[in-house]
């Protein structure tokens, strides 16, 4: 694969795009589904896990289906996504809401009695 890239860059690039995209796709549908189901979480975390899922979905689809168009959208969507997940933990800073690392709750008991909820980002 590394020999065919560096023989035809142009269609290595394009297959990063699309690769990428497609798992900004999955990645979107997870959070969407997530934000529904989970009834631990806050309503305005809910919300976000929903809105932000559906922002990544529709801009996955965007870049699947213009793929000369992918890697600005790509680039932007990454760093969008960068921002909002800094800005969820500097929101869980503020308000005293610990990230627990998935599989963490139901293992040994938290010794603190602050608020918690699951995180895939944590």
């Amino acid at each position: 694969m590394s020999i065919a890239v560096l023989a035809f860059p142009a269609f290595g690039l394009l297959s990063s795009v699309v690769l990428l995209s497609l798992g900004l796709l999955v990645l979107g549908a997870s959070g969407i589904a997530k934000g529904v189901t989970d009834r631990r979480m806050p309503s305005w975390a809910r919300a976000l896990y929903v809105g932000v899922g559906v922002l990544t979905v529709a801009l996955s689809v965007a870049v699947i289906t213009l793929p000369m168009f992918g890697l600005t959208v790509l680039y932007s969507l990454m760093a969008i996504t960068l921002i909002i997940n800094g800005a969820a933990y500097i929101l869980a800073g503020i308000t005293g809401i610990a990230y627990v690392p998935m599989g963490q709750l139901f293992g040994a008991g938290h010794g603190n009695n602050r608020k918690t909820w699951e995180s895939d980002a944590a």
